[in-house]
């Protein structure tokens, strides 16, 4: 077989011609104007920059954090119970800061009417200042005598077995009297 080559095709260059008209309205254009539209440029490329800066720093960052680190968070961090309902995190945090270094003070609230329900969380730097936390158990907070015992995690399954009040009784099935 033959390879017949393709047809060379001549191009042909046209050249635009520019009219006075067209340098007149280059001129025209006032500077301010070129300014502030190149200064927008540069803003909006400066914003897309952080937020493509944000969509991969939320890409590294663990959405929810490992089993390991749960147990390490809830080795030190105790529960604050009864707890009056118009106390602020900043007061709890100023009760238990002689005992450590606070990472965060977690009041619950109601999920419906974003009431408190009374209780609170507060997570430590270490697992020493859990120890001096205890010491405040009973101590007064707006004339309520406040519970502070070691943070407890639920796991489901781990708890006591549900007992049956008795065994099923069985009963025997009917034999009937052959004939």
């Amino acid at each position: 077989k033959e390879e017949v080559p393709a047809p060379e095709v001549e191009e042909t260059e046209e050249k635009s011609s520019e009219t006075p008209a067209d340098e007149t309205a280059d001129a025209n254009i006032d500077p301010e104007y070129i300014a502030k539209m190149s200064q927008q440029v540069l803003d909006l490329q400066e914003e897309a920059a952080r937020i493509e800066q944000m969509v991969k720093e939320s890409q590294t960052a663990k959405a929810h954090p490992t089993p390991l680190e749960k147990k390490s968070a809830d080795e030190r961090s105790v529960f604050v119970g009864n707890v009056d309902y118009i106390t602020t995190p900043e007061e709890l945090q100023t009760l238990f800061s002689p005992c450590g270094i606070i990472e965060r003070v977690t009041i619950l609230t109601d999920s419906y009417t974003k009431q408190p329900k009374g209780y609170a969380y507060v997570e430590f730097k270490d697992k020493a200042s859990v120890a001096n936390a205890l010491e405040l158990n009973e101590t007064s907070l707006h004339n309520r005598p406040i519970k502070v015992v070691t943070k407890r995690s639920n796991y489901p399954g781990m708890g006591p077995r549900r007992r049956r009040r008795g065994r099923r009784r069985r009963f025997p099935a009917y034999h009937y009297q052959p004939y």
